[in-house]
């Protein structure tokens, strides 16, 4: 005291701040106030994300643990999140407790580059608290838009439940395309009817006739068990004049052979795999050009079926016994092409006349069996308990320098206008070691998996010779 005793008041003002005789409410009803300014609607489950980012594997149980991880970088961590999503930090801290308390639960380990695992938990929580931030914003939008009858077609074995719950991961995956269309054109408010779709156009005419739906939601892979077919459903849309999702019926022709988009993508320039077709019921003859290993795939069907370690061959005996297979099980010609070694990359594209490119995505092989080859195979792509055996990860592709990033797009929208592509499709491609950037194919429906029938059809053909 006697060190200011000296010094002029910093403030000489008699206001009175809150004075006792005029304060209305009390301690708890303010700090309610105060609760209800930082709060905001957190997410309360992050297993799938932290199980991404972190390992539950035994054999790092002396790796530092997730929650020491997150302890040590928390501050770091909060302040680069506030900065870039303008929320609480006291705010972020309630999330990171709530994410500390479940990674000692889940016992999880933090393994890798640390620098590496601060940018990617950053990430996280930067979209948990951006999606809980714009909820309500997305509600007012949801709540102004014109309410729509939405006639959504899918396959009559995939119409999805109301809920999820009582259902296993694997059952989830068989309709999960369709359950988060249905669910999220109702969340917005939409009036939603789902309808089977097999081998008969009437019930689509009589459902557009009957309840005049003003738009028709294209989740078929096919019609009257013919993939080739899935065009025709398009088509007829156009004749009844009525809107609907996805690729119109040409741009659905040119992408499901694989023979014909690669012939067209390469008449521009665009790299792709040499190839060959073998027809049904002729002789496989490989042509001198198509150097070993290949990699044998149906020439129309997509979702990896058939593909399997064994569609990759290296002998002539082999390769006829690969296509033989396609020709006899799948049904359809085949496709043999140069096996790329490299990096499986995929870029969405959406858009008609103006498009937009989304971020490029990786197919990450994770610790695969030794010998394996690296490709998508049908388990890699769709079993869920194989993908966690074997850390079988999708992604955001990493570690492609700007200039790569910016072709890999670049090719991606230059293929989706020379295949005549609109509404939607994904664009895959091979990355060499040696940067080359090769096109694979083209899809333009969003259903990633065919109906039951099929994938029942290929679980009996398991034999010692051709693992499937």
């Amino acid at each position: 005291m006697r060190e200011i005793g000296a010094q002029r008041p910093l403030l000489t003002g008699r206001e009175q701040v809150d004075p006792l005789n005029r304060l209305t409410e009390t301690l708890g009803e303010h700090y309610r106030k105060k609760q209800a300014l930082y709060a905001f609607d957190a997410p309360t489950t992050y297993d799938r994300d932290l199980l991404r980012l972190f390992s539950a594997d035994p054999r790092h149980h002396r790796s530092q643990s997730a929650s020491m991880f997150i302890r040590r970088n928390r501050a770091r961590i909060r302040r680069l999140v506030a900065k870039w999503t303008g929320e609480y930090q006291l705010t972020l801290d309630a999330v990171l407790d709530d994410i500390v308390a479940r990674c000692r639960e889940l016992n999880l380990r933090a393994v890798g580059s640390e620098r590496e695992l601060i940018i990617e938990f950053a990430v996280l929580l930067t979209a948990k608290t951006m999606h809980a931030l714009l909820r309500p914003v997305a509600a007012q939008v949801d709540r102004a838009m014109k309410r729509l009858r939405v006639l959504v077609l899918m396959d009559p074995d995939l119409i999805p439940p109301d809920s999820t719950e009582g259902y296993s991961e694997q059952q989830i995956n068989e309709w999960k395309t369709e359950y988060d269309v249905v669910t999220t054109l109702r969340t917005a408010g939409h009036e939603v009817r789902p309808l089977g779709v097999r081998d008969e156009l009437k019930l689509i005419r009589d459902e557009i006739e009957g309840w005049k739906p003003h738009v028709v939601f294209i989740l078929l892979e096919q019609f009257h068990g013919e993939v080739i077919y899935d065009q025709n459903v398009a088509s007829y849309l156009e004749l009844m004049r009525i809107p609907y999702t996805g690729c119109k019926p040409r741009g659905l022709v040119l992408a499901r052979g694989k023979d014909l988009s690669k012939t067209l993508v390469h008449y521009h320039r665009i790299p792709v795999p040499a190839f060959a077709v073998f027809p049904m019921r002729r002789k496989v003859r490989r042509p001198p050009r198509l150097a070993l290993p290949l990699i044998v795939k149906s020439v129309s069907e997509d979702s990896s079926l058939g593909i399997a370690q064994a569609s990759v061959v290296d002998t002539d005996d082999k390769l006829a016994e690969r296509v033989a297979f396609i020709h006899e099980r799948i049904g359809t010609a085949a496709i043999a092409e140069q096996y790329i070694e490299g990096r499986e990359l995929y870029v969405g594209v959406l858009g008609n006349d103006r498009l937009r490119v989304l971020p490029v995505w990786e197919l990450q092989f994770g610790n695969m069996a030794e010998g394996a080859w690296r490709i998508a195979t049908e388990k890699v792509k769709h079993d869920p308990d194989y993908q966690e055996r074997r850390g079988i990860l999708h992604g955001p592709a990493k570690d492609l320098a700007p200039e790569l990033y910016a072709r890999i797009q670049r090719t991606a929208k230059r293929i989706y206008r020379t295949l005549e592509l609109d509404g939607y499709a994904r664009i895959d491609f091979r990355l060499s070691a040696e940067g080359a950037l090769y096109f694979l194919e083209a899809n333009p429906t969003l259903r990633s998996r065919r109906a039951k029938n099929l994938r029942r059809r290929l679980g009996t053909m398991a034999s010692p010779t051709r693992t499937c």
